[in-house]
């Protein structure tokens, strides 16, 4: 019967089994002379409905288990300690008004004076209406099991929303729950204000905002301790001192919303991810093993001891790491990462990344950037991988580096200490300057360069060496063509192995050979430069030297002449009137060898003792004005420098008198000059007087000039004048040579003097280039085969034709021929040795001939092979690929070490059961869903190695599993295995038959398409397999739920009660461990079966029944059809209490109950 209130009453009401029910109208009004204003006798479903007002001095409603509570929109419950008190389990709060206790603290009992006060758990409160009070809605014992859904205002002076935790509870599902434990949490989608605290929670709280929590403290407060795990799922706005604080268990938080406010969450393996949200103060992870993802604004993330994961995302974070191994990404952005202590990993992605490591030396660990972009090493690191296909330089720093470059062209300089440097594939330069350094290269990976400011040997597969610096350095080179710079310093240089080029540079450089002088022949070339070829086969090839003056043999030396520049000589007069910088003669430029001369007078400098004259580059110019009482002759010693030698020779000048007042017009300008036609600019036709009889200078211009040229170019444009020389002003060409007459006017600055020049421009026929080069061909090498092919045609397009010096077509050791422009060999030969010959070739095109070398070098091919030895080892660049990593990762990079310097080519012999995969010379994952750390925390591949002569070598290599906690997958198309680690997993299985074991923690599996088998161990885990025929799972329970004195678990059961979500009857089944669920009978029923996971038993029928408790003695595995749970009872109908194992949700059209067929054991 219903109790009905619509006037003022003062009576509390205390409601009875008889008549459960009480309605305050919108007219009604209790008033209460009590302390409670309405309450109940005893446990029983009691039910209140507000539409009025209740009003009480200390609580306004007291119910227990089972019970009520709905306030309309115009109701109030109001009271000085608790508005309404739920003192039990089961109860429900509905409500749309103002539920209000006082604000301030209680002097008796500062906890009591709440809007809303839990004392147990199971509870739902749902709120769209106003709770306030010191406490706005206080949680007692296991606070965290009630649901709490807030839409309206809950606001506490002290505390908005507080939940406690007994001090007893060891697991996370005390109790019997009414709610479904995934309902169990905070849900607030209005607003949560406290003056100290908005949200505070104990133990393993679920909280999600999508609304406003705001505290003038902490905003969010979860308090966990080790061993437990609370969660805050927040993408509305949160705004405090502390946006959020943890303690010393594990929390996770997302933010996908917007947090204002620092976020602390002290000790435990923490989580938090804001990808989609932001954070606006600093995000302090505290000690443990924390993962953090930073948002799209710039963040500030801290992590304490710990093996610590942290990524910044976007814009411009700051990372800051403490003790352990921590991976530092900062993700787009200009990004600031500190590792501290431990061997830490940062990923840079932006040239304006940085890095501090401010630990040296075993306190810093070991330190690797993984860049891909320029980057110079931060101080206290000591590794630096490369990353993508960019062009990319990597530098390093005082310590001894490791430096390993990517695919694409690298500049790798480790500077000080002794590095290890390995590029990849792409054309990589080394920058060697520490004689520990150590530069590895692999076959067929591009063409590599090593700038060295030491003396240094090229390492296998490396192509060339420069020398830096000035230093006297040594450099050797391996059995590639390589090319050896030097510098300006005196350089040894071999080139080893190989047809090789050296170049000396300045200075006096050196080429060492390791034969005698009879094993080679030297060729000098018309360039300048000079061919050795070693006679004896696969030692030292055919190098080409560059700049070098000495070559050393094992039984000698040779030098390389450089011949002296002429003697400088001539006589040469000049008017005492002459103007300073007026030209006397022109030197020579060049020597006979092609080296530029410097010029110097006796005394070592470029004017002369009696400072009359100077030189500037190759000329004698007046110095300053000349004064003579007569004529006067001087003889000036001139030294003449190409930089090795020098050559003295005499040079006399007279300086003429000429008579005061008196004046000699400059000479007319005339002769018959000719030029070739192609001539460059600059070349010289004539050289006029420089300066007339009296010594003045002459000024020469054409009188017919090009407009605006000053009459210093002819009007054709063909010839210009330089001071007295009339030269070449354009290349230009003639079909036949025509003299063509220049009128010149001469000006010694007073008078003028007409002339005619006549230059005649040759029609020349250039003849046919010299023929040259240095070719080998193998003894026995089949008649007319192609030695070389010459030029077919000259400069003049016109056909050449080629002859051996003597006129014929064949050479005078009848071994090549000539037909057309190609050189054959005429007929087979042997030799015994290696044999070059240089053989004199005439080349004519019908008007001029030219005679040029070329060396043929005929090769003895039956010298023994060089005795090869296999690689000694080969080693994995790096060794770790993380679990579930993607096909195509980078694992590591393969380096043979070989004594012989060979190339070599890898092949997989064993990917650890396709796990793994090689392409090229890097082995990459292959099928990351076989790399769990759970089932194997390493692999071994094995690699085998061969170098170019087929010599080989076989090594296993370990990779290790990184673990990754708590794991996330989505499975493949294959059959899957995955096996979850102590955390809450998510797995899913894909296609394909999989097995999904999630271990510890709360985890959630999906079997998905195939036939599945699901077991999650330890933990409340959720598990789904997939529907209908073509989906026949399995769900595994193998948690022991007996204690060892053979009594049940409680504890451990209420942490493990999983939820089968889509149980099919007619296809599904349920697999329980043999050794986990067991006891004398079962034991004996499964006798000499061999149960498996592979070879599951059928239960037998009466083990099993439906019914809410054993009825028999063998009665050991009870489903309650009405609440769809399972449960174990191991003594049947006996004393020991049965322990729930799941709860199932039934697929529809497969029946609403189970059968003894579904159960087996394994």
């Amino acid at each position: 019967m219903t109790r009905y209130i619509s006037t003022i009453e003062t009576v509390p009401v205390e409601l009875v089994d008889q008549d459960p029910a009480l309605v305050v109208t919108t007219t009604g009004s209790l008033i209460a002379d009590g302390s409670i204003g309405v309450t109940t006798e005893d446990f029983f479903a009691a039910r209140l409905s507000v539409d009025g007002s209740v009003y009480a001095k200390e609580t306004g409603v007291l119910f227990f288990g089972n019970s009520t509570v709905r306030i309309s929109a115009s109701g109030i419950v109001e009271a000085e300690f608790v508005g309404v008190s739920l003192s039990n389990t089961d109860n429900s709060l509905v409500n749309s008004g103002q539920i209000r206790a006082s604000e301030s603290v209680n002097p008796q009992n500062q906890n009591t004076n709440s809007g809303v006060l839990l004392a147990s758990d199971s509870n739902y409160i749902l709120n769209s209406g106003l709770i306030s009070g010191y406490y706005g809605i206080r949680a007692e014992t296991n606070g965290h099991l009630n649901q709490i859904v807030n839409s309206g205002t809950v606001y506490g002076s002290f505390t908005g929303i507080n939940l406690n935790f007994s001090a007893g509870f060891t697991g996370s599902g005390a109790g019997t729950a009414a709610l479904d434990p995934s309902r169990h949490g905070v849900f607030n989608h209005g607003e949560i204000i406290g003056g100290s605290t908005g949200v505070y929670g104990k133990g393993p709280v679920r909280l999600v905002n999508t609304g406003f929590i705001q505290g003038g403290d902490k905003a969010v407060y979860l308090y966990t301790e080790d061993g437990f795990h609370a969660t805050f799922t927040n993408s509305g706005t949160v705004t405090g001192t502390l946006a959020f604080e943890g303690g010393s268990g594990r929390e996770t938080v997302t933010n996908t919303g917007r947090m204002e406010g620092d976020l602390n969450f002290y000790d435990g393996n923490d989580f938090y991810d804001g990808r989609d949200g932001v954070a606006t103060g600093t995000i302090d992870l505290g000690d443990g093993d924390d993962r953090a993802y930073g948002g799209e604004t710039a963040d500030f993330i801290v992590a304490g001891e710990g093996d610590d994961y942290l990524l910044g995302f976007g814009d411009d974070d700051a990372l800051i790491g403490d003790a352990g191994d921590d991976t530092l990404d900062g993700g787009e952005g200009r990004d600031f990462m500190q590792g501290g202590a431990g061997d830490d990993t940062y990923i840079v992605d932006d040239l304006n990344d940085s890095t501090q490591e401010d630990q040296a030396g075993a306190d810093g660990g070991i330190d690797t950037v993984f860049a891909s972009v320029f980057i110079a090493l931060w101080q206290n690191v000591e590794n630096l991988v490369l990353t993508g296909t960019d062009d990319l330089d990597g530098t390093g720093n005082e310590l001894a580096n490791s430096i390993i470059g990517n695919n694409g062209d690298n500049v790798l300089n480790g500077k000080e200490g002794a590095d290890f440097l390995a590029g990849s594939f792409g054309n990589d330069t080394y920058v060697v300057d520490d004689a520990g350094d150590r530069v590895i290269e692999h076959a067929d990976a591009g063409i590599d360069t090593v700038r060295a400011s030491v003396s240094y040997t090229l390492t296998a597969h490396v192509e060339h060496l420069q020398f830096a610096g000035t230093d006297n350095l040594d450099g050797t080179g391996n059995d590639l063509a390589n090319t050896l710079t030097g510098n300006s310093g005196r350089n040894a240089l071999q080139g080893g192995k190989g047809d090789d080029t050296l170049d000396g540079g300045e200075g006096q450089d050196t080429a060492l050979f390791s034969g005698a002088i009879s094993d080679y022949t030297v060729i000098r070339n018309q360039d300048g430069t000079v061919t050795v070829v070693d006679k004896i086969a696969g030692r030292d090839g055919m190098d080409l030297l560059r700049n070098i003056e000495i070559v050393q043999f094992s039984d000698g030396t040779l030098a390389l002449e450089n011949r002296a520049p002429a003697a400088p000589s001539g006589s040469f007069t000049v008017g005492e009137r002459a103007s300073v910088n007026t030209l006397v003669t022109t030197l020579p430029q060049k020597d006979q060898d092609g080296d530029t001369i410097t010029y110097t007078f006796a005394n070592g400098g470029t004017v002369s003792a009696d400072s009359r004259f100077k030189i500037v580059g190759n000329q004698i110019l007046v110095n300053q004005p000349l004064v003579v009482e007569e004529d006067d002759t001087v003889t000036y010693t001139v030294h003449a420098s190409d930089g090795k030698l020098i050559t003295d020779g005499p040079v006399t000048i007279t300086v003429r008198n000429v008579a005061p007042g008196s004046n000699t017009p400059p000479p007319a300008p005339s002769g018959n000059f000719s030029i070739n036609e192609r001539s460059d600019v600059g070349v010289g036709v004539t050289t006029l007087r420089a300066n007339d009889d009296d010594g003045d200078p002459v000024a020469y211009t054409f009188a017919n000039a090009k407009e605006g040229s000053n009459g210093l170019i002819s009007a054709d444009e063909r010839f210009k004048i330089d001071r007295n020389q009339i030269q070449v002003n354009k290349v230009f060409e003639v079909t036949e040579s025509a003299p063509v007459a220049y009128a010149l006017v001469a000006s010694d600055g007073e008078a003028t003097t007409p002339g005619t020049v006549t230059i005649t421009v040759n029609n020349v026929n250039r003849a046919p280039a010299a023929p040259s080069g240095s070719f080998t061909v193998d003894e026995r090498t089949p008649p007319n085969s192609v030695v070389t092919t010459l030029a077919e045609k000259d400069a003049d397009g016109q056909t050449v034709t080629y002859t051996f010096a003597g006129g014929g077509t064949v050479s005078a050791d009848n071994r090549f021929k000539i037909d057309g422009n190609q050189i054959l060999v005429n007929q087979s030969f042997e030799v015994t040795e290696n044999d070059p010959v240089a053989y004199q070739i005439v080349a004519s095109d019908g008007v001029a001939t030219t005679t040029g070398s070329v060396t043929i070098t005929a090769k003895n091919t039956d010298q023994p092979p060089p005795v090869n030895a296999p690689p000694t080892d080969v080693v994995l660049s790096a060794s770790t690929a993380e679990e579930y990593a993607a096909s195509g990762k980078l694992v590591g990079t393969l380096s043979a070490m070989d004594t012989a310097g060979d190339t070599h080519t890898y092949e997989l012999l064993d990917g650890a059961g396709g796990r793994f995969k090689l392409v090229g010379n890097q082995i990459l994952v292959e099928n990351g869903f076989r790399l769990d750390f759970e089932q194997a925390a390493r692999h071994t591949i094995k690699v085998k190695v061969t170098d170019q002569t087929g010599e080989s070598l076989t090594k296993d290599l370990v990779i290790t599993v990184a673990d990754i906690n708590p794991e996330f997958t989505a499975g493949s198309a294959d059959h899957d295995v995955f096996w979850g680690g102590a955390l809450g997993d998510t797995l899913s299985g894909g296609l394909g038959n999989d097995r999904l074991f999630g271990q510890g923690g709360n985890d959630t599996l999906r079997g998905e398409a195939g036939n599945d088998t699901l077991g999650g161990g330890e933990g409340k885990d959720k598990l789904t397999g997939g529907k209908g025929a073509a989906s026949k799972d399995a769900f595994v329970f193998d948690t022991k739920l007996i204690d060892a004195k053979g009594k049940p678990n409680k504890s451990l059961a209420n942490k493990s009660k999983d939820q089968i979500l889509d149980f099919g009857p007619k296809y599904d089944s349920i697999f329980f461990d043999d050794a986990a669920f067991t006891n004398k009978t079962i034991a004996k029923s499964l006798k000499n079966k061999g149960a498996s996971l592979d070879k599951p038993v059928k239960m037998k029928a009466s083990f099993f029944k439906v019914g809410d408790k054993a009825a028999d003695k063998d009665d050991f595995f009870i489903y309650n059809a009405r609440t769809k749970k399972l449960y174990f009872d191991e003594d049947g109908s006996g004393s020991k209490a049965m322990v729930e194992i799941a709860s199932l949700k039934l697929q529809k059209g497969e029946g609403t109950t189970l059968s003894a067929s579904d159960f087996f054991f394994i």
